[in-house]
């Protein structure tokens, strides 16, 4: 139909050099556009006057074209069988009394002309002589078609003016109908999702479709879907529009009936709606924002309902992305700086996120000194003890261990501890606390015993500081003025005593492999007189067992 708009569109402009000026009733057709362009700029009032025989004058000049108007054409009564040929009747009509040429395409690359008067062979024999007559407002056709379906039909009409087409274009069925109509749809039974528009497209097969006629109702057990519509397509015969929206969750029946009048069919539709998509993610089990310690794990999980799919959203590269179940769970490597964890899960319609974020920072640092070391240190009896501390990434701290040394700490200090007169091992710890967890150091301090009355013996070996380990072989070392000629020898610490040997002799040289079942831990050993155990001596201080 366009193609040929354009065509006439060409003519018309052929049509502009054969017929423009008007001189009352009278066409002067020898006159060319340019020629009467020439004489309308020659005068200043851009008016002809030309005197006729009365004395009166008569003045015109071509006005601005109008187009044609077709009305809507009659279409043949009854059903039109394939083969057999249907008369149609189309009528318009032209404000300015133009004569009008015809063209018709029926659907089936079939094409017929009329120049107002017959029917011709081709567009080229069109508007050959063009007049103001009312020529060619009522035109008759006809034309057959050889199968049955529905055609689409255009028909134009035109003055034979560059601007002058008018065209129609309307659906037409071809066939005697056969059988009950029936109904096909697209998935009506969901399931959908409250909130959604939505325009479904029926069609009708069978029966006579020009005469189709739909009707929707409550279905049983009901209830009829709110604010839908069912319409019968403006833009294609045999179809209708179901639209309307869910405005709550439930399930819907209703009925759509289909007519062509005679014969009619129903069928019956459930839809199922569902409320929104909801989704939640947790990390560790918690929402919102959380603090973990950097270099540990972290446990995404989530649940969803209502939903199609699910998806990492937004994207973190090799830590979360990518399609995930509706509920689940997943273990995060370590990382560090804040990340957010989101999930989008949504149906076609709608769609619902959640998201956490979560930040790794580091583990608090801490150092705690005693006298300058981090031991473990031994003191003499009743002397003081100074000790000092650092730390980062801690808002707090918190001292633990001896009773001058316990309680609420700064962050950095020092602290000097009162001479210290109890004997044996003693331990300081501190434990600093930040965003990131807790960290604990300690010191570990040996008060040497208060002296006591001369010994016979002196131990050499182990005297403090040595680390042996478990079954290694070590010599036991100690003078003697005693003239006793056996001596006992044992391995002690406040909480453990093993008995080496309790009758050995006196020279000053033991050798001893360490058993396995030895606990490691701290300790000394004791000479003394095998006979009288109240002259002995000890180490004078703790050496080490160790694995």
């Amino acid at each position: 139909m366009e193609n040929h708009k354009e065509e006439l569109a060409q003519k018309g402009l052929k049509a502009f050099q054969k017929e423009f000026l008007v001189i009352g009733r009278t066409h002067i057709k020898a006159w060319h556009a340019w020629l009467v362009l020439g004489l309308v700029a020659g005068i200043t009032a851009g008016v002809l006057f030309v005197a006729n025989r009365s004395g009166k004058f008569s003045f015109g000049l071509a006005e601005g074209n109008a187009k044609p108007v077709i009305s809507q054409p009659v279409l043949p009564s009854g059903k039109t069988p394939a083969e057999e040929s249907a008369s149609f009747t189309f009528t318009a009509s032209d404000a300015d009394n133009d004569d009008l040429a015809w063209f018709v395409e029926w659907g089936d690359d079939s094409v017929t002309y009329w120049d107002g008067e017959r029917e011709v062979a081709s567009e080229s024999e069109l508007c050959l002589n063009p007049g103001q007559n009312q020529k060619g407002w009522t035109f008759n056709a006809s034309h057959s078609w050889r199968a049955e379906q529905i055609y689409r039909i255009g028909a134009a009409a035109w003055d034979c003016k560059s601007d002058g087409v008018a065209d129609i274009v309307f659906q037409f069925f071809v066939g005697v109908g056969a059988g009950t109509p029936q109904i096909s749809s697209p998935n009506l039974s969901g399931p959908y999702t409250v909130g959604g528009s939505y325009n479904f497209t029926l069609r009708g097969s069978g029966g006579y479709p020009p005469d189709y006629t739909w009707r929707l109702d409550a279905g049983s057990p009901g209830p009829l879907p709110p604010n839908f519509t069912l319409q019968k397509s403006a833009t294609n015969m045999g179809s209708a529009e179901l639209k309307g929206s869910f405005a709550t969750p439930g399930s819907y029946a209703y009925t759509i009936t289909l007519s062509d009048g005679q014969k009619q069919s129903s069928k019956q539709f459930t839809t199922i709606v569902r409320p929104r998509p909801s989704v939640d993610i947790k990390a560790n089990d918690q929402d919102g924002d959380i603090t973990i310690q950097q270099g540990s794990h972290l446990g995404i999980s989530w649940t969803s309902s209502n939903s199609d799919s699910c998806a990492a959203s937004p994207e973190v590269p090799a830590l979360w992305s990518g399609a995930k179940p509706a509920s689940g769970s997943q273990n995060i490597g370590p990382f560090s700086g804040t990340v957010r964890f989101g999930l989008t899960c949504k149906t076609s319609q709608a769609s619902a996120s959640d998201s956490v974020t979560v930040t790794s920072v580091p583990l608090p640092s801490v150092d705690l000194k005693g006298n300058g070391s981090d031991g473990p240190i031994t003191i003499p009896y009743n002397t003081s003890l100074a000790l000092s501390w650092t730390s980062s990434n801690a808002t707090s701290c918190n001292g633990e261990g001896h009773s001058s040394w316990s309680g609420a700490k700064a962050i950095s200090g020092s602290q000097t501890i009162a001479p210290l007169t109890n004997g044996g091992t003693n331990r300081f710890s501190l434990t600093c606390t930040g965003s990131g967890g807790s960290r604990s150091d300690g010191v570990t301090v040996t008060v040497a015993s208060q002296p006591t009355q001369q010994s016979s013996f002196n131990v050499t070996s182990p005297n403090g500081g040595e680390s042996w380990k478990q079954k290694s072989t070590h010599k036991i070392k100690w003078t003697s003025t005693s003239k006793s000629k056996k001596v006992s020898i044992s391995l002690e610490n406040p909480s453990y005593t093993l008995i080496i040997n309790s009758n050995t002799d006196n020279d000053g040289l033991f050798e001893w492999t360490i058993p396995k079942n030895v606990p490691p831990g701290q300790y000394q050993i004791t000479i003394a007189d095998a006979s009288k155990p109240s002259d002995f001596d000890r180490s004078d201080a703790p050496f080490s067992i160790v694995p």
